[in-house]
Order: structure tokens, then C-alpha cells, then sequence
């Protein structure tokens, strides 16, 4: 949600990245939400689920993460002994790396998180258990090619990060005051490239990717003003036959003026208060629009949308 206030005389919005991928999904429901609340607006997602996102997120993707990080001393529990000798080990071949990273990843934290959670898989176990695997096999590879990478360099540095990591940033935007706070997947370092990777599991198809292009956009936007250091992205989409989407960091640079740009939209909207037929953008989404609640009130109440959805 946003919330708005005053400082110094100027307008302050806070927003969460929560607001902005309901926006880049919709303006229109982003502001029906915030300015009119009218009960718990969703919509179900284009192309639907297969993985219970809990799950995978809390119960075994988190874990991972959490433990990769202690390895390296980030953390503040002791290392899973067996993951950190397989992290310090010499490994020539990333692909003997990826399979042993996956067995540890599926053996040590998806099998038990399925066992104890096993009432969560609903009436198609198989199918998640299959995009499950796939999806931490997808993590393994990424890890172990980081690993295999940064053993040519000759001092180590810190490859991962606490996973669930918060961006937060105030920036200032035609005199509006825009305080932005959002949770990431995970952040790794890659020291060869001297670059982040910002990557989110997806637990669905990539019917919204313009959406989640968007979200991961505006938090490398945010990671880079922060920190001054280039970033790309990972977009994995959790599937039995996953999908992966790779951003190299000059694409995403090269997006970072529309994120500001839609950052500001955004925020001037949610300052804005509701006049009947009041004109906002309508979605990028062609399929949304069949599972919207608005859809009969929508040109009534924000004026009337294209028939070509760009």
C-alpha cells in the first residue's frame, strides 16, 4: 500500500513493492485498492499456478539461501557442514558442481519441506513436486556457475548474500518525496562481472513478465543508486519445464528511466484523489482484463480502455 504525509513542506509518499507490482500489473487496480478499498481486490493470475509459492519461498528456497549465506559467514548460525564442503571444495566442472548442489538441495531441504507440508500440494502433487525440483535444479546451476567463476580470482569475495534482503530508498522525483521499500528473492555477487544478481522465483507461467520485468526493474534501479555497482537479473518461472529469463545488467540500465518514470506515475497517482471517469492507465496484460474484478465497472469508473493493449 502507499501512505502519504508531509516534510519540510513537501509531499512524502511511501510505497511498498507490494504497490508496484499491483501497479505494474494495473494502475487502475493499484488505485482502486489504495484510494477506493473496497474489500480485498485480486486477480487470479494470468496463466495460473502450479507450486504452492509458500512453500517453495519459506520452506526450501529461503533455507537454501539462508545456509549459502552462513557458509560465507554472513549468517549467524553455523553452516550446514556437508553444503559448505561442497561450496569450499576445488570443482573444475560446473556441471559435477550442479549435480552435487542439487542432490544437497533436494535431499537436505525439498524432500523434509515436502514431508512435514505435504497437505500444502493440493490435488497436484506430482506436478509441484516435479516444478519444484526443477525450479532448486535452476538454483544450483546459478550457484554453481557463480562458484566455478569466482575460483579464478584470486582473492575471494563474499558471493552470497542474506536472502529476503529489503531495498529501501528515498528518492525525489519533480518534488514529490518517494520513500520505496520492497523485499527480494535473493542477491548475489558475481566478482568476475563486478555485478549483483537480483533474482525472483516466479511460482507460475510467464504470462505476466512485462509485470515482473517491471517490479525486478525498479528494484535494480534502486540496488544500483544504492550501491553504485551494476546489476542483472534472473527471472525464474517454477514450472515442470522452467522458464528462465536472464537480464543482463545494460538492459536493465537501460530501463531504469522508465522505472523512474513509473515510479513517479505511481506515486502522483496514489496522492490523487478520485473524480468520476478519471483517465489511468489500463494494464499491459491482454489476459488480465478477463480476471479483474473491475472488468464491467473499469471504463465506467477510469475511462474507457484501447481494444489493442500495448
Amino acid at each position: 500500500m502507499a501512505t502519504d504525509s508531509e516534510m519540510d513542506g513537501r509531499k512524502v509518499v511511501s510505497m511498498s513493492g507490494g504497490l508496484l507490482r499491483f501497479a505494474s500489473l494495473c494502475p487502475r487496480l493499484a488505485f482502486h485498492k489504495a484510494r477506493l478499498p473496497r474489500g480485498d481486490v485480486k486477480v487470479a493470475p494470468a496463466g495460473g499456478h502450479v507450486v504452492n509459492g509458500n512453500l517453495f519461498h519459506g520452506q526450501i528456497v529461503n533455507r537454501i539461501l539462508e545456509d549459502l549465506a552462513d557458509v560465507e559467514g554472513a549468517g549467524i548460525r553455523p553452516p550446514n557442514p556437508e553444503l559448505k564442503r561442497v561450496v569450499e571444495a576445488s570443482w573444475s566442472d560446473p556441471n559435477d558442481l550442479h549435480t552435487e548442489l542439487w542432490r544437497i538441495f533436494a535431499q537436505t531441504y525439498m524432500s523434509p519441506a515436502l514431508q512435514e507440508f505435504a497437505s500444502n500440494l493440493g490435488n497436484n502433487p506430482q506436478e509441484q513436486i516435479e516444478a519444484m525440483s526443477q525450479g532448486i535444479g535452476e538454483l544450483a546451476r546459478m550457484c554453481a556457475e557463480l562458484i566455478i567463476g569466482a575460483r579464478e580470482l584470486p582473492a575471494r569475495t563474499r558471493l552470497f548474500l542474506p536472502p529476503e534482503g529489503v531495498v529501501k530508498e528515498s528518492v525525489e522525483i519533480n518534488g514529490l518525496q518517494i520513500q520505496i521499500t520492497g523485499n527480494y528473492d535473493g542477491l548475489w555477487f558475481d566478482p568476475v562481472a563486478e555485478e549483483f544478481i537480483l533474482f525472483d522465483f516466479k511460482c507460475k507461467t510467464s504470462a505476466e513478465f512485462p509485470s515482473d520485468l517491471h517490479q525486478l526493474a525498479c528494484y535494480a534501479w534502486l540496488l544500483q543508486r544504492r550501491t553504485g555497482r551494476p546489476v542483472r537479473g534472473v527471472l525464474v518461472y517454477v514450472q515442470p519445464e522452467p522458464e528462465i529469463r536472464h537480464l543482463p545488467s545494460k538492459d536493465l540500465e537501460a530501463t531504469f528511466p522508465k522505472s523512474e518514470e513509473f515510479v513517479r506515475y505511481v506515486a502522483e497517482l496514489m496522492v490523487t484523489e478520485y473524480e468520476p471517469g478519471m483517465e489511468i492507465r489500463q494494464t499491459s496484460i491482454p489476459i488480465l482484463c478477463q480476471r479483474c474484478p473491475l472488468d464491467e465497472r473499469c471504463d465506467e469508473l477510469y475511462g474507457k480502455r484501447t481494444s489493442h493493449i500495448s
